[in-house]
């Protein structure tokens, strides 16, 4: 019998920043991606299924449009089309911060969720989501329900209204299935580079103490 995995905040956010690096994310959305997973888990919803399905689809030298387009004026509409969440994620959710209405086909629906809802407890800004443009919600109460899909869906996001700032709950964490957890060390490894000697003599380890 295996033991159970124990996975503590500090380890989630560690491995899945260092598994967005290792996949050529670039750092600053992963810096996010990683929030926005300790976001999801704080209300009690394990995000590494869907991450892993992004990671394991991420291509940065596709032939995707170089950032989403330019921003509209202020309570206009952003229509922008399909994106990547480990590509634009963190962009979608500054549009609507500063009060643009953005409309996407994200392909990850949960995740872009959990960046709506970590803005929340970094900025206090509070987003709400609608898969119709009509039919709106708190980004919270959205997650909570448990009906968001971790795929490719619709999701129109605007700004609802600041709120006082309240703190992420990390205790009694979601656990990862193993082999989830596993394919994340797998990603996180690629950051890693061989210890050869031309390495550790990069690295300063040289022939001698003042190398």
């Amino acid at each position: 019998m295996t033991s159970a995995l124990h996975i503590s905040a500090n380890q989630w956010r560690t491995s899945v920043l260092k598994a967005c690096v290792g996949t050529l994310v670039a750092r600053g959305i992963a810096e996010d991606i990683a929030d926005a997973c300790l976001a999801l888990l704080a209300l009690q919803q394990n995000p590494l299924q869907p991450l892993l399905g992004c990671l394991n689809t991420f291509h940065p030298s596709s032939s995707d449009v170089d950032g989403v387009p330019d921003w509209p004026d202020v309570g206009a509409t952003a229509h922008l089309g399909s994106l990547q969440v480990l590509k634009f994620g963190p962009s979608i959710i500054d549009m609507a911060q500063a009060g643009i209405v953005c409309n996407c086909d994200i392909d990850s629906m949960i995740l872009l969720l959990g960046l709506a809802q970590a803005r929340l407890h970094s900025h206090d800004m509070q987003l709400e989501c609608s898969r119709d443009g009509t039919n709106w919600q708190t980004i919270d109460g959205a997650i909570s329900s448990g009906n968001v899909h971790s795929g490719p869906e619709t999701c129109w996001l605007r700004a609802q209204k600041a709120q006082s700032r309240t703190p992420l709950n990390m205790t009694n964490l979601p656990q990862p299935r193993r082999e989830d957890w596993v394919s994340l060390q797998q990603f996180a490894d690629q950051i890693m580079v061989p210890a050869d000697d031309s390495n550790r003599a990069d690295a300063g380890a040289g022939l001698t103490d003042n190398d």
